[in-house]
């Protein structure tokens, strides 16, 4: 049992690394001021480097426990943004209530439909949820979740910092199909979206979200008639 007086140490001690990498990378950068995105890759960084190291000390050097839980995050140390204005689009990028994701909320919405959003109780937190329906909608942005994986792996790779880009949108796929997997393994329906998609179209994806919604209560409805 870890006492509270080590947990409080702990902490100070994760704080201090933290506030240390922060001022060494504003430094490197040769900026007084961080995004609220870089300084959260570093505290995240910086929790994991101490979490895995209380694990050496208390696994042997092979063990594997060594590599339950740990995935290395791609970093930005050292690289430099294709221009300003590319630097300036990503940091844009919302993680949730994206425009795509918004203009499908908003037609479902219109047509009856309720359901709740960005369920963090659920793998992967997905972006629209009908729960009575057990159907857990994600809304994918197409570069983020690698849509035609082969065509943009190849434009990454001839761009700039390839070494970056490549193995974060590799691990986004990844992470991706083991949150599908796991809401599957719950008896939830998976409906993933391309980011595309709903603009080229979003009446046509809003029926046929509708009509898979429908169909499944319909389905839940008998079924609980039935066995009562």
């Amino acid at each position: 049992m870890v006492s509270v007086r080590d947990r409080v140490a702990l902490s100070l001690r994760i704080i201090r690394k933290c506030s240390r990498r922060i001022g060494e990378e504003s430094q490197h950068n040769g900026t007084d001021k961080l995004t609220s995105r870089q300084i959260g890759q570093i505290i995240r960084a910086t929790r994991v480097a101490r979490s895995k190291k209380c694990l050496c000390k208390s696994f042997p050097k092979n063990s594997s426990m060594m590599n339950v839980g740990f995935r290395q995050t791609p970093s930005f140390r050292g690289l430099a943004a294709a221009s300003t204005a590319s630097s300036r689009a990503k940091q844009m990028n919302r993680s949730s209530d994206t425009a795509h994701e918004c203009v499908l909320r908003s037609l479902l919405f219109k047509r009856g439909l309720r359901f709740r959003k960005n369920v963090r109780a659920l793998p992967g937190k997905p972006d629209i949820v009908f729960s009575s329906a057990r159907i857990a909608i994600f809304c994918d942005g197409d570069f983020w979740h690698g849509r035609e994986w082969q065509r943009l792996s190849r434009k990454l790779r001839a761009g700039t910092n390839a070494s970056y880009w490549i193995p974060k949108i590799k691990a986004n796929r990844s992470r991706d199909r083991r949150n599908s997997r796991l809401l599957e393994r719950e008896g939830w329906t998976v409906v993933r979206i391309w980011e595309t998609d709903i603009h080229n179209n979003p009446e046509k994806v809003a029926r046929a979200v509708e009509e898979l919604v429908r169909g499944a209560t319909g389905r839940s409805e008998r079924c609980a008639k039935d066995g009562s």
